[in-house]
Protein backbone atom coordinates (compact mmCIF):
# COMPACT_ATOMS: atom_id res chain seq x y z
CA UNK A 1 0.00 0.00 0.00
CA UNK A 2 1.11 3.02 -0.79
CA UNK A 3 1.44 5.99 1.87
CA UNK A 4 0.21 9.05 -0.29
CA UNK A 5 -2.22 8.92 -3.01
CA UNK A 6 -0.89 9.50 -6.71
CA UNK A 7 -2.70 12.61 -6.96
CA UNK A 8 -1.10 14.30 -3.69
CA UNK A 9 1.79 15.72 -5.22
CA UNK A 10 3.89 18.58 -5.65
CA UNK A 11 2.09 19.53 -9.30
CA UNK A 12 -1.10 19.08 -7.58
CA UNK A 13 -0.12 21.26 -4.66
CA UNK A 14 1.17 23.79 -7.50
CA UNK A 15 -2.17 23.97 -9.18
CA UNK A 16 -3.92 24.55 -5.75
CA UNK A 17 -1.19 27.32 -4.48
CA UNK A 18 -2.07 29.01 -7.75
CA UNK A 19 -5.89 28.83 -7.42
CA UNK A 20 -5.65 29.93 -3.48
CA UNK A 21 -2.88 32.84 -4.81
CA UNK A 22 -5.68 33.72 -6.85
CA UNK A 23 -8.71 33.66 -4.68
CA UNK A 24 -6.89 36.25 -2.87
CA UNK A 25 -5.80 38.57 -5.57
CA UNK A 26 -8.09 37.74 -8.23
CA UNK A 27 -5.18 37.76 -10.85
CA UNK A 28 -1.61 37.28 -11.04
CA UNK A 29 1.47 38.23 -13.33
CA UNK A 30 2.87 35.13 -15.85
CA UNK A 31 5.50 36.07 -14.04
CA UNK A 32 4.00 35.71 -10.26
CA UNK A 33 2.68 31.79 -11.72
CA UNK A 34 5.96 30.81 -12.77
CA UNK A 35 7.77 32.21 -9.26
CA UNK A 36 4.85 29.95 -7.36
CA UNK A 37 5.75 26.58 -9.41
CA UNK A 38 9.42 26.94 -8.61
CA UNK A 39 9.50 27.69 -5.24
CA UNK A 40 7.85 24.02 -5.35
CA UNK A 41 10.57 22.78 -7.23
CA UNK A 42 8.19 22.04 -10.11
CA UNK A 43 10.15 22.78 -14.01
CA UNK A 44 7.85 25.18 -15.75
CA UNK A 45 6.05 23.76 -18.94
CA UNK A 46 2.69 26.15 -19.57
CA UNK A 47 1.27 23.93 -21.89
CA UNK A 48 1.18 21.27 -19.06
CA UNK A 49 0.10 23.68 -16.64
CA UNK A 50 -2.62 25.03 -19.34
CA UNK A 51 -4.66 21.19 -19.22
CA UNK A 52 -4.02 21.12 -15.92
CA UNK A 53 -5.82 24.29 -14.51
CA UNK A 54 -7.53 25.35 -17.54
CA UNK A 55 -11.36 24.71 -16.27
CA UNK A 56 -10.11 27.34 -13.41
CA UNK A 57 -8.46 29.93 -14.98
CA UNK A 58 -8.11 32.63 -18.03
CA UNK A 59 -5.41 33.80 -19.32
CA UNK A 60 -4.99 37.32 -21.07
CA UNK A 61 -2.31 39.94 -22.65
CA UNK A 62 -2.89 43.39 -23.35
CA UNK A 63 -6.47 43.04 -22.37
CA UNK A 64 -7.46 40.03 -25.01
CA UNK A 65 -8.19 36.75 -23.73
CA UNK A 66 -5.57 34.17 -24.82
CA UNK A 67 -6.57 30.95 -26.14
CA UNK A 68 -5.18 27.68 -25.53
CA UNK A 69 -3.20 27.92 -28.83
CA UNK A 70 -1.07 30.26 -27.60
CA UNK A 71 1.24 28.13 -25.16
CA UNK A 72 3.79 30.46 -24.48
CA UNK A 73 3.34 32.60 -21.06
CA UNK A 74 5.01 35.93 -21.10
CA UNK A 75 5.87 37.47 -18.13
CA UNK A 76 3.46 40.33 -18.23
CA UNK A 77 0.81 38.38 -19.09
CA UNK A 78 -2.45 38.29 -16.63
CA UNK A 79 -3.91 34.97 -15.28
CA UNK A 80 -7.40 35.14 -13.39
CA UNK A 81 -9.97 32.83 -12.44
CA UNK A 82 -12.68 31.60 -14.52
CA UNK A 83 -15.13 30.56 -11.57
CA UNK A 84 -17.67 32.70 -10.09
CA UNK A 85 -16.35 35.01 -7.57
CA UNK A 86 -18.10 33.71 -4.79
CA UNK A 87 -16.25 33.98 -1.33
CA UNK A 88 -18.42 31.70 0.29
CA UNK A 89 -16.20 28.64 -1.82
CA UNK A 90 -13.64 29.95 0.02
CA UNK A 91 -9.84 28.26 -0.56
CA UNK A 92 -9.38 24.88 -1.43
CA UNK A 93 -8.24 23.05 1.98
CA UNK A 94 -5.62 20.38 2.05
CA UNK A 95 -7.34 17.11 2.55
CA UNK A 96 -5.09 14.29 4.55
CA UNK A 97 -6.14 10.82 4.01
CA UNK A 98 -7.22 8.42 7.40
CA UNK A 99 -3.50 6.44 6.73
CA UNK A 100 -1.59 9.82 6.25
CA UNK A 101 -3.31 11.25 9.54
CA UNK A 102 -2.30 7.69 11.59
CA UNK A 103 1.78 7.86 10.13
CA UNK A 104 1.95 12.10 11.40
CA UNK A 105 -0.28 10.70 14.57
CA UNK A 106 2.60 8.43 15.09
CA UNK A 107 5.25 10.52 13.69
CA UNK A 108 4.20 13.21 16.81
CA UNK A 109 5.11 10.74 19.28
CA UNK A 110 8.71 10.69 18.35
CA UNK A 111 10.85 12.00 20.85
CA UNK A 112 12.67 14.07 18.48
CA UNK A 113 10.11 16.00 17.63
CA UNK A 114 10.76 19.14 19.47
CA UNK A 115 13.87 19.45 17.48
CA UNK A 116 11.75 20.82 14.29
CA UNK A 117 8.65 22.17 15.89
CA UNK A 118 7.41 23.96 18.46
CA UNK A 119 5.69 22.57 21.36
CA UNK A 120 2.23 24.61 20.56
CA UNK A 121 2.46 23.63 16.73
CA UNK A 122 2.93 19.95 18.09
CA UNK A 123 0.00 20.24 20.28
CA UNK A 124 -1.82 21.58 17.48
CA UNK A 125 -1.36 18.90 15.06
CA UNK A 126 -2.05 16.53 17.84
CA UNK A 127 -5.63 17.63 18.29
CA UNK A 128 -5.90 18.01 14.54
CA UNK A 129 -5.28 13.86 14.37
CA UNK A 130 -6.79 12.61 17.32
CA UNK A 131 -9.94 10.47 15.85
CA UNK A 132 -6.72 8.99 13.75
CA UNK A 133 -5.62 5.18 14.35
CA UNK A 134 -3.31 4.27 16.12
CA UNK A 135 -0.79 2.67 14.83
CA UNK A 136 1.64 0.13 16.45
CA UNK A 137 5.39 1.30 17.13
CA UNK A 138 7.98 -1.16 14.90
CA UNK A 139 9.69 -3.18 18.15
CA UNK A 140 13.35 -4.49 16.54
CA UNK A 141 16.41 -5.48 18.65
CA UNK A 142 18.99 -3.23 18.19
CA UNK A 143 22.37 -2.53 19.50
CA UNK A 144 22.24 -0.78 23.10
CA UNK A 145 23.08 2.98 22.86
CA UNK A 146 25.83 3.98 25.43
CA UNK A 147 25.23 7.38 24.90
CA UNK A 148 22.14 8.48 22.77
CA UNK A 149 21.33 12.07 22.82
CA UNK A 150 19.51 13.57 25.21
CA UNK A 151 17.39 15.98 23.95
CA UNK A 152 18.13 19.65 26.01
CA UNK A 153 17.22 23.03 25.66
CA UNK A 154 21.09 23.60 24.34
CA UNK A 155 21.25 20.17 21.85
CA UNK A 156 17.66 22.30 20.75
CA UNK A 157 19.19 25.44 20.30
CA UNK A 158 22.60 23.76 18.64
CA UNK A 159 20.66 21.46 16.07
CA UNK A 160 18.53 24.50 14.84
CA UNK A 161 22.02 26.59 14.69
CA UNK A 162 23.07 24.03 12.12
CA UNK A 163 19.92 23.41 10.44
CA UNK A 164 19.85 27.29 9.67
CA UNK A 165 23.34 27.13 8.69
CA UNK A 166 22.85 24.33 6.18
CA UNK A 167 19.45 25.58 4.42
CA UNK A 168 21.30 29.49 4.53
CA UNK A 169 24.61 27.72 3.56
CA UNK A 170 26.48 29.80 6.11
CA UNK A 171 30.10 29.02 7.50
CA UNK A 172 30.14 27.41 10.98
CA UNK A 173 32.45 27.61 14.04
CA UNK A 174 32.27 25.67 17.07
CA UNK A 175 34.05 23.68 19.81
CA UNK A 176 33.92 20.01 19.13
CA UNK A 177 34.95 18.04 22.36
CA UNK A 178 36.22 14.93 21.77
CA UNK A 179 37.57 11.60 24.08
CA UNK A 180 40.87 12.95 22.53
CA UNK A 181 40.15 16.97 23.69
CA UNK A 182 38.89 19.75 22.52
CA UNK A 183 38.87 21.68 19.28
CA UNK A 184 37.94 24.46 17.72
CA UNK A 185 36.48 24.47 14.06
CA UNK A 186 36.32 27.97 12.17
CA UNK A 187 34.53 28.99 9.46
CA UNK A 188 33.92 25.40 8.35
CA UNK A 189 31.04 25.01 5.42
CA UNK A 190 27.97 22.62 6.37
CA UNK A 191 27.04 19.37 4.56
CA UNK A 192 24.26 17.40 6.08
CA UNK A 193 23.08 15.78 9.28
CA UNK A 194 22.73 12.79 9.89
CA UNK A 195 20.58 10.25 12.48
CA UNK A 196 22.28 7.08 13.48
CA UNK A 197 19.63 4.67 14.92
CA UNK A 198 21.85 2.13 16.08
CA UNK A 199 23.21 4.92 18.45
CA UNK A 200 20.64 7.32 19.06
CA UNK A 201 22.70 10.33 18.30
CA UNK A 202 22.70 13.11 15.50
CA UNK A 203 25.72 14.16 13.50
CA UNK A 204 27.10 16.99 11.47
CA UNK A 205 28.82 16.67 8.42
CA UNK A 206 30.74 19.44 7.49
CA UNK A 207 33.59 20.26 4.91
CA UNK A 208 37.23 20.54 6.01
CA UNK A 209 39.12 23.30 4.29
CA UNK A 210 42.68 22.32 5.42
CA UNK A 211 41.96 18.57 5.27
CA UNK A 212 39.49 18.81 1.88
CA UNK A 213 37.23 16.25 3.09
CA UNK A 214 33.81 15.43 4.75
CA UNK A 215 34.03 15.26 8.49
CA UNK A 216 31.72 14.05 10.85
CA UNK A 217 30.95 15.20 14.58
CA UNK A 218 28.52 14.09 16.88
CA UNK A 219 26.21 17.10 18.07
CA UNK A 220 25.89 16.41 21.60
CA UNK A 221 29.70 17.14 21.63
CA UNK A 222 29.82 20.61 20.16
CA UNK A 223 29.24 23.84 21.91
CA UNK A 224 30.57 27.43 21.38
CA UNK A 225 28.65 27.45 18.00
CA UNK A 226 28.18 30.48 15.73
CA UNK A 227 26.97 31.16 12.11
CA UNK A 228 29.39 33.15 10.17
CA UNK A 229 29.10 35.00 6.36
CA UNK A 230 27.22 33.14 3.40
CA UNK A 231 29.33 30.59 1.25
CA UNK A 232 30.07 32.09 -1.93
CA UNK A 233 29.35 29.90 -4.68
CA UNK A 234 32.67 28.80 -5.30
CA UNK A 235 32.79 27.42 -1.86
CA UNK A 236 29.46 25.30 -2.13
CA UNK A 237 30.89 24.47 -6.05
CA UNK A 238 33.88 22.94 -4.01
CA UNK A 239 31.75 21.03 -1.88
CA UNK A 240 29.53 19.67 -4.50
CA UNK A 241 32.28 18.31 -6.71
CA UNK A 242 34.52 17.11 -3.53
CA UNK A 243 31.18 15.06 -2.61
CA UNK A 244 30.16 13.65 -6.41
CA UNK A 245 33.89 12.73 -6.79
CA UNK A 246 34.12 10.60 -3.95
CA UNK A 247 30.80 8.35 -5.25
CA UNK A 248 32.16 5.11 -5.46
CA UNK A 249 30.86 4.21 -9.13
CA UNK A 250 29.98 0.16 -7.71
CA UNK A 251 26.82 0.18 -5.40
CA UNK A 252 27.75 -1.93 -2.59
CA UNK A 253 25.44 -5.08 -3.13
CA UNK A 254 24.90 -6.93 0.34
CA UNK A 255 22.70 -9.91 1.49
CA UNK A 256 21.53 -10.20 5.56
CA UNK A 257 19.81 -13.34 5.89
CA UNK A 258 16.32 -13.74 7.68
CA UNK A 259 17.77 -14.95 11.10
CA UNK A 260 17.68 -13.08 14.29
CA UNK A 261 16.25 -9.49 13.29
CA UNK A 262 19.11 -9.48 10.89
CA UNK A 263 16.97 -7.62 7.81
CA UNK A 264 15.35 -5.71 10.46
CA UNK A 265 18.30 -4.45 11.76
CA UNK A 266 20.23 -3.39 8.86
CA UNK A 267 17.45 -1.07 7.58
CA UNK A 268 18.31 0.55 10.57
CA UNK A 269 21.79 0.59 10.19
CA UNK A 270 22.01 1.32 6.18
CA UNK A 271 19.17 4.18 7.32
CA UNK A 272 21.50 7.26 6.45
CA UNK A 273 22.50 5.63 3.14
CA UNK A 274 20.83 5.79 -0.57
CA UNK A 275 20.08 2.70 -1.37
CA UNK A 276 17.26 0.42 -2.88
CA UNK A 277 16.30 -2.95 -1.10
CA UNK A 278 14.36 -5.99 -2.40
CA UNK A 279 13.70 -9.60 -0.93
CA UNK A 280 15.05 -12.49 -2.97
CA UNK A 281 16.17 -16.33 -1.93
CA UNK A 282 17.93 -18.54 -2.98
CA UNK A 283 18.96 -22.45 -1.99
CA UNK A 284 19.75 -20.81 1.94
CA UNK A 285 16.38 -19.16 1.94
CA UNK A 286 15.61 -15.46 2.38
CA UNK A 287 17.54 -12.52 2.29
CA UNK A 288 17.01 -9.07 2.19
CA UNK A 289 19.38 -7.65 -0.82
CA UNK A 290 20.65 -4.32 -0.02
CA UNK A 291 22.38 -2.07 -3.29
CA UNK A 292 23.88 0.68 -1.40
CA UNK A 293 25.29 4.20 -3.07
CA UNK A 294 27.86 5.27 -0.82
CA UNK A 295 30.85 7.71 -0.95
CA UNK A 296 34.47 6.45 -0.17
CA UNK A 297 35.01 8.48 2.92
CA UNK A 298 31.90 6.49 4.12
CA UNK A 299 33.73 3.43 3.30
CA UNK A 300 35.33 2.76 7.35
CA UNK A 301 31.99 3.31 8.58
CA UNK A 302 29.60 1.25 6.02
CA UNK A 303 31.98 -1.86 6.84
CA UNK A 304 32.33 -1.59 10.68
CA UNK A 305 28.33 -1.54 10.40
CA UNK A 306 28.35 -4.63 8.17
CA UNK A 307 30.08 -6.27 10.59
CA UNK A 308 27.77 -5.87 13.51
CA UNK A 309 25.64 -7.79 10.97
CA UNK A 310 27.91 -11.02 11.31
CA UNK A 311 27.81 -13.99 10.07
CA UNK A 312 24.20 -13.26 8.37
CA UNK A 313 25.25 -10.38 6.22
CA UNK A 314 27.55 -11.29 2.85
CA UNK A 315 28.86 -8.86 1.03
CA UNK A 316 28.72 -10.00 -2.65
CA UNK A 317 30.37 -6.80 -4.60
CA UNK A 318 32.64 -4.34 -4.70
CA UNK A 319 35.80 -6.81 -4.47
CA UNK A 320 37.51 -4.82 -2.79
CA UNK A 321 34.88 -4.19 0.36
CA UNK A 322 34.99 -7.89 0.54
CA UNK A 323 38.55 -7.86 0.94
CA UNK A 324 38.20 -5.32 3.71
CA UNK A 325 36.00 -7.64 5.89
CA UNK A 326 37.93 -10.67 5.05
CA UNK A 327 41.08 -8.93 6.16
CA UNK A 328 39.18 -7.68 9.29
CA UNK A 329 37.72 -11.14 10.12
CA UNK A 330 41.59 -12.97 10.31
CA UNK A 331 42.91 -10.37 12.39
CA UNK A 332 40.55 -11.00 15.02
CA UNK A 333 40.83 -14.10 15.01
Amino acid sequence: MELFHEMKNRYVLGVIKVINHLHKTKEISGKKFRAILEEEGISFDWAEYLVSIEPFVRYSACGKEKSRDDSYLEDDDIISLSMPDNDELGEIPIRPSILEKTWLKSALQNKYMPLFLETKEIETLKKAVADAPDIDQLQVQKSFALYPDQMTIEFKSNFRLLLQAISENRFVSFTNHTPNGSFISSNVLPFKIEYSIDEEVFRFVFYHQRENRPVKANIARLSNISLGDCAEAADLKVLKDLVEERVVPDLLELRVRKKHNSPERAFFLFANYECDRAWKDDEKGEFLEFKIRYHTFEEKDLISLILTLGPYAEVISPAHVRDKIIDKLRESV
